[in-house]
């Protein structure tokens, strides 16, 4: 693929109700796919999966702190039934019943929490009140890392980057070594691509692969060496570039059966290659096994699939 070519591949983000394509012009450099339509649920799925919960902290061998969710439990007889009534998806009477609980304790930060993930499955086009749950969940707990990482993560999806990268240093700042500082710097990192940074996209990349998930779940990540490939690309470095691409190559094709997003992020790091017929051969093996809950990832891997058989 040449460097005109590269140039031209859109960049697309699942958005609240639609998934615009939007292209990023930032010359002199190549745009990039951005890692959000590929590795993480549309936001719509993110929140889906969203669930306040407890952290228990314990002390790690190395004397830091790591915290650990616990199933949610709360003071209130209105938000326990309506998490009950949202492992069965029944939104609507869980939004009734955190509405009432809301009315009976205006501070109780659980509630707006709740109620802005019942409302985002209820109506994706709730993003207004959802983003004011958030910030009312935040305004009653600054320090509640959880939430602000689910709003950056919401106006990541809404195309505000900067407002998001301010709620993730937020996060970040909080959490320490929680379990979750990995994934928000991954997010963080894509935040940072999105505005052109570079720079800081691969230094956040990087910490994302050096630190992993937790034992015992520690693995290689080849997402982090995939974006920072692509990252490295971007601002002209091709030969970091074509070693990460090459690095994720080796740890997918090291498995006896790759899983869906493991075709996706070969693909995408042999597209980074130049193979094509590669990177097609696996990205439409990811697209036959997206199930119908992923059908956001299936159709941006079927429009990755239509750009690179188009001579993209």
């Amino acid at each position: 693929m040449s460097p005109k070519s590269f140039a031209h591949v859109l960049l697309s983000l699942a958005v609240v109700v639609c998934a615009p394509q939007i292209a990023l012009a930032l010359e002199p450099k190549p745009a990039v796919p951005r890692p959000e339509e590929f590795l993480f649920p549309p936001p719509h799925q993110f929140l889906k999966n969203i669930r306040p919960m407890r952290i228990e902290w314990t002390t790690r061998p190395d004397g830091g702190m790591m915290g650990t969710p616990s199933p949610p439990e709360s003071d209130s007889p209105d938000i326990n039934a309506a998490l009950e009534k949202m492992k069965h998806r029944r939104w609507q009477e869980a939004v009734g019943l955190l509405d009432r609980a809301i009315a009976a304790n205006p501070s109780d930060t659980d509630g707006y929490f709740n109620r802005a993930i019942a409302l985002w499955n209820l109506d994706a086009t709730n993003s207004p009140q959802v983003l004011a749950d958030l910030d009312r969940a935040i305004a009653l707990a600054p320090d509640n890392y959880y939430a602000l990482y689910t709003r950056g993560y919401l106006k990541h999806s809404l195309g505000d980057f900067q407002g998001a990268l301010e709620d993730y240093n937020r996060s970040l700042a909080l959490r320490a070594r929680d379990i979750y500082v990995p994934y928000s710097l991954f997010a963080r990192g894509a935040a940072k691509a999105a505005i052109g940074d570079w720079k800081g996209a691969v230094a956040d990349y990087s910490d994302y692969a050096e630190i992993g998930p937790p034992a015992p779940h520690k693995l290689p990540q080849p997402d982090a060496y995939l974006w920072r490939g692509y990252a490295f690309k971007a601002a002209g470095d091709e030969k970091r570039a074509k070693q990460d691409f090459e690095t994720v190559i080796n740890i997918i094709s090291s498995r006896s059966e790759p899983y869906t997003n493991g075709y996706v992020l070969r693909g995408q790091a042999r597209a980074g290659l130049g193979d094509t017929q590669g990177a097609l051969a696996d990205l439409k093996k990811a697209a036959e096994q997206f199930t119908a809950f992923e059908a956001g990832r299936k159709k941006a891997v079927t429009e990755r699939i239509r750009q690179l058989e188009g001579g993209l």
